[in-house]
This record gives structure tokens, C-alpha cells and sequence, in this order.
């Protein structure tokens, strides 16, 4: 069975919990690494043991997110958390292709 790493939290809003990712709000109330200036939660993948994406709702409604591709970064849509992970999932499998 794989294990899977978790962040250290203190506190942060849980918005989606599975084996694999995680995804909690950040504020500054509640920071994590300085993303709190940009993004409103964070998706961290715990296979890699680290955030994948940075993420905020824009004002549409629509879940948005930028997730790491060298010194660059991927944008990602999502209209539920689950699309949005979804996408990023897709966006990393690409990324480990190229």
C-alpha cells in the first residue's frame, strides 16, 4: 500500500480530504508558505509531498488555479473542487509526459 504525506496544518479550513490530496484554505488568519497573499486554498498532492496548485474563485464563481511546469505556471479550471483536482491531476500527468 502506497503512503501518502500529509501537510502540517494549524488550524486551516479542511475543504477536501482523500488519501492522495488535500485541499484547505489559507488566509491571513491561517497562512501556509506565504501563498496566502495570491490564493485563497491550496490542493497539496501527497504523493509528491507538496502543493500542486495555488488556487482562488474568480468572479464567476469558477475555481481557478495555477499549478507549477518549470519556471512557469499552468492555469486550471474547475467548477467543483473535485473538477478542479481533477484537472490538475491532468495537467501533472502532461507535464510528466513533456
Amino acid at each position: 500500500m502506497r503512503k501518502y504525506s500529509k501537510p502540517s496544518l494549524q488550524g486551516h479550513k479542511i475543504l477536501y480530504n482523500s488519501p492522495r490530496y488535500c485541499v484547505f484554505e489559507i488566509s491571513k488568519d491561517f497562512p501556509y508558505n506565504c501563498f496566502e497573499e495570491n490564493s485563497s486554498f491550496i490542493i497539496y498532492d501527497g504523493v509528491f509531498d507538496t502543493e500542486i496548485a495555488w488556487c482562488t474563485v474568480n468572479d464567476s464563481g469558477e475555481l481557478h488555479g495555477k499549478t507549477p511546469y518549470g519556471p512557469h505556471e499552468l492555469d486550471v479550471y474547475g467548477s467543483t473542487i473535485r473538477d478542479l483536482i481533477d484537472n490538475v491531476q491532468k495537467k501533472i500527468e502532461w507535464i510528466i509526459r513533456h
